[in-house]
């Protein structure tokens, strides 16, 4: 059972079960009424979250995020285009990542942005990884990026991954024979 509590009080987890066979009821404190982040408002907050996206990952203390940017992404009513652009930047010079426009051979370890803004982008994943090895891709532009698991396998994809809308990337781990795909957006 799921009991709703009041803003302020401590969530709470009860075994109401027995040792053998647990039965857990969960109570959880309300949020804040206010209904969200109002662009608008709160800029105080806006302001920490912008240095905080600053500071991820050490990025370059020049690169800076407006109130404007990250309220609207916080939101929901951001131009993606432009988050996506300057976060490509950010990752690039933070040295999390390669920007790829044409075909590339990914390594163990590879963070990359495919700019499709030219066309279209294959990425041949390593032929001979190890267990635990990734590979991170992610889309920016208008054309598809197509993931060739070279000899091997993607789990649940005959033959190649496609990456077909802007912003969308995938962290691929190598587990035991074959390559396994999680879903991963642009930061």
């Amino acid at each position: 059972m799921v009991t709703t509590l009041e803003p302020g009080q401590p969530a709470t987890v009860t075994n109401v079960g027995t040792g053998g066979a647990a039965i857990f009821d969960f109570g959880i404190p309300k949020g804040d009424a206010s209904g969200g982040l109002d662009p608008a408002q709160n800029l105080a907050d806006v302001d920490d979250a912008a240095q905080a996206l600053e500071n991820i990952g050490g990025a370059p203390q020049e690169t800076t995020y407006s109130k404007t940017e990250v309220g609207a992404l916080l939101s929901g009513k951001a131009d993606t285009s432009a988050v996506y652009s300057k976060a490509e930047i950010d990752l690039k010079l933070a040295g999390h990542a390669d920007i790829i426009s044409d075909e590339t051979n990914a390594v163990p370890g590879d963070g990359l942005i495919a700019d499709t803004s030219g066309g279209a982008v294959t990425v041949h994943l390593p032929a001979s990884p190890t267990n635990g090895n990734v590979v991170t891709i992610w889309r920016v532009g208008s054309n598809a990026v197509t993931i060739d698991p070279d000899v091997n396998t993607i789990r649940n994809v005959s033959g190649s991954l496609v990456l077909d809308d802007d912003g969308q990337g995938v962290r691929l781990t190598f587990v035991s024979t074959e390559w396994v795909a999680f879903p991963e957006a642009l930061p």
